[in-house]
């Protein structure tokens, strides 16, 4: 987690220049005005599942907002669980997250994702392929959607700087012999 805060924040140093005089956009509108439009994209990392499973979007923001950043989560998604305020601001539970979705599903849903939410800066891909894996589906079919996927993000913004997350280990419940 911290090396993706890390990676994030000098990503946005190199895109934007914050001062005293802007301010955090928290907006739920598809029309930001922000600066840097991030979408968390993905699957249950993305969503998450609060207080039971934790997305990595709410440690993320309070590292942006310590960093005096200008910044908007985008996505059709919103997250419903409870977030305590932070630094008098409420939390932005805007995503493009579903639990469980494979590559495929993800990329049948990211043109609607995009329409409703506008056009990210900044893509957070989590774990790309990763339920792909779990469901033993096929490794080249999902190469195939998530190139796909990042094509249909850059038709959106040629200019969009997308991170792609290395697949995290499942819980260890989960992860047989078999899995790992």
């Amino acid at each position: 987690m911290k090396n993706l805060v890390l990676i994030f924040a000098v990503l946005l140093a190199f895109n934007s220049c914050s001062s005293d005089d802007e301010e955090n956009n928290f907006s739920e509108s598809s029309n930001s005005n922000s600066l840097n439009k991030i979408m968390p994209l993905g699957a249950s990392r993305v969503e998450g599942a609060r207080p039971d499973y934790e997305s990595f979007r709410y440690e993320l923001w309070k590292d942006l907002i310590d960093g005096d950043w200008s910044f908007d989560f985008i996505g059709a998604e919103n997250d419903d669980a409870f977030y305590p305020d932070y630094n008098s601001a409420s939390f932005d539970k805007d995503h493009a997250g579903k639990g469980g979705f494979t590559s495929e599903q993800i990329l049948n849903e990211i043109d609607i994702w995009l329409n409703e939410a506008g056009k990210p800066d900044i893509v957070l891909y989590s774990s790309p392929g990763g339920n792909d894996g779990l469901q033993s589906l096929s490794f080249s079919k999902a190469v195939l959607n998530i190139n796909a996927i990042i094509d249909a993000i850059q038709d959106v913004n040629p200019n969009v700087t997308i991170f792609i997350e290395q697949m995290a280990p499942g819980h260890s419940d989960m992860m047989t012999e078999e899995f790992t």
